[in-house]
């Protein structure tokens, strides 16, 4: 659910001026239709859309443009994407297979978020907690924002937890980096994990609440710009 009042707080902070990397789910179910009873657009069509005006925004801000990220069972990334490439690079590719997050989000994470690992992180095991990998934190040169459009859940939930909860020890602050969940479409079985990535983590180790969840049709709603869009990456 989009939390009006923490986006007017990340609004308060001033012009929008962050590095972008927005990640798109190709999984089969993303021909499926984004209204309710699996009507209407496709979840492939609402994604291309919403990513064009995105990629503008950042555009105003830097030349250098987004990282476009596509995920299924494998990733492609595609860097340096400004709006005018953004129709052409949809068109290369089609969706289909599974679902796999956690690869391509270590990769750009690794890409905006280099700090230096001090000590590694220790699994858990009986009567034992697991704890987080050790970071010489960092504040990035400017906020990073990722965007996740999905359907669902990934197949791989718990590595996914595992990479953002790292990602958090790397950071300062919580205005350094975020990540936006942005579900496309009304899978119902999604909701449990999804809500867990929103409300959870802290709990599960990471430093910082560095996740929001919400609904496509929530942003529809709401009337927000591809600006506020963004935005929202900060208001976990």
């Amino acid at each position: 659910m989009i939390n009006l009042t923490k986006l007017a707080q990340v609004k308060a902070r001033g012009a929008l001026n962050v590095n972008a990397a927005s990640f798109v789910d190709k999984s089969g179910s993303m021909t499926w239709g984004s209204a309710p009873n699996e009507k209407g657009e496709s979840r492939w069509d609402v994604s291309r859309k919403i990513n064009a005006a995105v990629t503008a925004e950042v555009c105003k801000f830097d030349d250098d443009g987004i990282d476009l990220v596509f995920f299924n069972d494998r990733y492609k990334v595609h860097t340096g994407v400004t709006e005018a490439a953004v129709q052409a690079i949809f068109a290369q590719h089609t969706p289909g297979s599974g679902t796999a997050l956690a690869a391509p989000l270590q990769a750009m994470i690794d890409k905006y978020l280099p700090a230096k690992l001090i000590a590694a992180a220790k699994p858990g095991g009986w009567m034992k907690k697991a704890t987080p990998a050790v970071y010489d934190k960092i504040s990035p040169e400017k906020p990073v924002a990722f965007l996740v459009w999905t359907d669902g859940s990934p197949s791989d939930r718990e590595a996914v937890e595992a990479v953002i909860i790292d990602a958090s020890q790397r950071i300062k602050k919580d205005a350094d980096f975020g990540i936006a969940v942005i579900q496309v479409g009304h899978d119902a079985g999604a909701a449990a994990w999804l809500k867990t990535l929103d409300e959870g983590l802290v709990a599960k180790g990471a430093a910082f609440d560095v996740v929001a969840v919400v609904h496509f049709d929530e942003i529809a709603a709401n009337g927000l710009s591809a600006e506020d869009t963004i935005r929202l990456a900060f208001t976990g």
